[in-house]
């Protein structure tokens, strides 16, 4: 048996050290991980988590149909992922991280020794 994580999702768009009150929280009513994820060493570290209530000001992600990356073209990753490259320490930071990626093709990914897939 399966058993999933339970996910808390925090609503409070600003100030997130701020005491929490169930209002402005709510647990996910359905989570649907990549099929080839594994917490070690965490790749396909993706999900689509469903909300048990809509939200009015957030928008989906639009997922690239038959896109085809040309040399430029840039991304931009968010998370609250560890930030501290040495592997043996972890670090999570308290507020959302954003930064601008290049987007690779396949073939420099793979020619790149880190590309799994």
């Amino acid at each position: 048996m399966l058993i999933s994580p339970a996910f808390v999702i925090d609503f409070r768009p600003e100030q997130p050290l701020m005491p929490i009150y169930w209002k402005s929280v709510g647990l996910a009513t359905k989570t649907v991980y990549h099929p080839d994820w594994s917490f070690a060493p965490n790749f396909d570290d993706i999900s689509i988590i469903e909300l048990p209530a809509e939200i009015d000001d957030i928008v989906p992600v639009l997922l690239a149909k038959d896109y085809v990356a040309r040399k430029g073209d840039m991304g931009i990753n968010v998370g609250y992922g560890d930030t501290n490259p040495d592997l043996q320490n972890s670090q999570q930071p308290e507020t959302l991280m954003e930064i601008n990626i290049p987007i690779l093709s396949k073939q420099e990914c793979k020619h790149s020794g880190e590309y799994k897939a």
